[in-house]
């Protein structure tokens, strides 16, 4: 079992590079914005990370895929809050779609 914890930090990294370059924007792109970040565990111990998420509204969700392009999702996760860029434009909803 390989634990992957460096790739979430970049898509965590990146959320908060994009809510920074927002800030840059016209005065009317200059409020804050939410999403939510999630990390997928293999198991309910929440020990392996497996897999991770940031959900914007208005973006489409940016993952964090393994080197073969592959993606796990589990009902095994750990959400919180992410800054995310106002405005939009993407195909994406932002909407995970599961409970947790």
């Amino acid at each position: 079992m390989i634990e992957r914890r460096t790739n979430s930090w970049r898509l965590r990294i990146g959320a908060l590079v994009l809510a920074g370059s927002a800030a840059f924007a016209p005065v009317g792109f200059s409020d804050t914005c939410y999403g939510t970040w999630y990390d997928y565990y293999e198991t309910s111990d929440c020990e392996v990370l497996v897999g991770s998420k940031v959900s914007c509204p208005g973006f489409p969700d940016q993952v964090d895929a393994a080197e073969d392009g592959s993606f796990i999702e589990t009902p095994f996760f750990v959400s919180g809050t992410a800054i995310c860029p106002c405005g939009g434009g993407g195909s994406g909803d932002g909407e995970d779609g599961e409970a947790g």
